[in-house]
């Protein structure tokens, strides 16, 4: 289990608030523009006759599930917070309500029923980010399982430049429960948590930092191939590591064959 799911299920109640500026469907927009420019999709018509079927991994309160339905997609979601997909379950009820799963992309035997599930699976919110190195193996393996062959991962990755980020160092309240006490540089800058009080609890959200080589190199040994790094969005105009920051879009593919050719 990741470290952070814990701080992650009590943090959901302040999610939104806190992210509310995120712009989910120009983040997919961006994604879909890039795809299909780099011919790893087909066009938005051949999707819309025959859907490829998405995962949105690390869901969340379920942002980005309609977005990525209104491109073309027939989309799940799966997180591990049971809050979050709480969350998600409310917003997205409805006739074409969309299938959630509550599981652990590091537990692979939890993933037995989505084996090779998906043409497309996305990651989006620093996903890459939330893992420690020792531990992308396992991340990298439970995606591919969940991949058709010639299937696609899309994911961001942040990446900041030692010695150029500004932490907060006083305590910012945001809302009548949600205090961010810090955020500390551990590591050497190889990563950085920050420190909440959540309903009188503390907790602690950490992010790894990640090269794109070594993420080729790793993932490639997991049977995913490396295909790009492309200019990302930034998650949030309000993200705190805003300064001395950079947003990657990741492409990997499972095995070889064009997905856009299919």
């Amino acid at each position: 289990m990741n470290g952070n799911t814990a701080f992650y299920d009590a943090f959901a109640p302040y999610y939104c608030g806190y992210y509310g500026s995120v712009d989910a469907s120009e983040a997919v927009r961006q994604w879909v523009g890039r795809l299909e420019a780099e011919g790893l999709l087909p066009p938005f018509a051949r999707r819309c006759r025959s859907p490829l079927s998405l995962l949105d991994l690390g869901c969340g309160p379920g942002w980005h599930v309609r977005p990525w339905q209104e491109m073309g997609f027939e989309v799940c979601g799966l997180d591990q917070s049971p809050a979050m997909l709480r969350i998600a379950a409310t917003a997205l009820a409805g006739a074409d309500a969309v299938k959630l799963f509550c599981a652990d992309v590091c537990e692979l035997d939890s993933l037995d029923a989505l084996e090779g599930a998906f043409d497309l699976i996305a990651s989006h919110f620093n996903f890459v980010n939330l893992f420690p190195p020792e531990q992308l193996p396992t991340v990298f393996a439970g995606v591919r399982k969940m991949l058709a062959p010639g299937g696609l991962w899309a994911t961001d990755l942040t990446l900041w430049t030692p010695g150029q980020i500004e932490l907060a160092s006083q305590p910012k309240q945001f809302g009548p429960d949600c205090l961010l006490l810090d955020e500390s540089r551990y590591l050497q800058q190889a990563s950085i948590k920050r420190h909440w009080r959540l309903a009188g609890v503390e907790y602690v959200e950490q992010y790894w930092r990640h090269e794109c080589e070594a993420i080729a190199s790793q993932a490639g040994k997991s049977g995913l191939e490396f295909l790009g790094s492309f200019p990302g969005m930034t998650a949030s105009p309000d993200d705190a590591l805003a300064d001395g920051v950079c947003h990657k879009l990741l492409v990997l593919r499972r095995g070889r064959g064009w997905l856009a050719g299919a």
